[in-house]
């Protein structure tokens, strides 16, 4: 080999070492997301639910005296709804309507927000809404809406970095140094 080819392959390690650090690891991006959510997000209601269900992609911290997840309702004028104390059990958080057969519900659209901390401790909060029809608008609906459903990519949750974007990121790059390497070898 001639001077030239041993420099250059000499860089191409230092090279992908560099690249590999500037490459974010899958896990970076493994934080807890939404998955599921009763009522669903989105949903038509034409009664108030019994309970408010979140399910979580990975297990929340409990605390024992210590209220690190939380689940808020809101009505349509903005008002909190009382709540139950929320509970956690491994992913899912949920909590009851407090005095819901007490209480008169007004048709709208009700926001639930919340804010949890996964496993890794990270916080995690974001929002989701669901409409509350009278009787007489909600019998045109299905009552199938009331069931748990996945939540639409449109809750106000920060969305992390995917894991597959970032191995075909890194895939991509060590291609890129292998094919670099074998043209830097072949060439005269």
């Amino acid at each position: 080999m001639n001077w030239r080819k041993t420099r250059a392959l000499r860089k191409l390690p230092i090279i992908s070492a560099i690249l590999f650090l500037f490459t974010p690891p899958t896990w970076v991006g493994a934080h807890a997301g939404l998955e599921s959510s009763n009522p669903g997000a989105e949903s038509v209601l034409s009664v108030m639910p019994e309970s408010i269900s979140l399910t979580f992609s990975e297990a929340l911290i409990a605390l024992e005296g210590e209220k690190v997840n939380t689940i808020a309702l809101s009505d349509p004028t903005g008002r909190d709804v009382p709540l139950s104390p929320s509970v956690v059990e491994n992913t899912t958080l949920s909590t009851e309507i407090a005095d819901l057969a007490s209480n008169t519900f007004v048709p709208g659209e009700y926001k639930i927000t919340y804010r949890v901390v996964s496993a890794d401790g990270h916080p995690i909060s974001g929002s989701i809404s669901f409409t509350l029809k009278t009787e007489q608008i909600a019998s045109a609906t299905s009552d199938s809406t009331q069931a748990k459903s996945d939540v639409p990519s449109a809750t106000k949750e920060s969305a992390p970095s995917s894991p597959q974007n970032t191995s075909i990121i890194l895939i991509a790059t060590l291609l890129f140094l292998a094919i670099g390497g074998f043209f830097i070898i072949r060439k005269k």
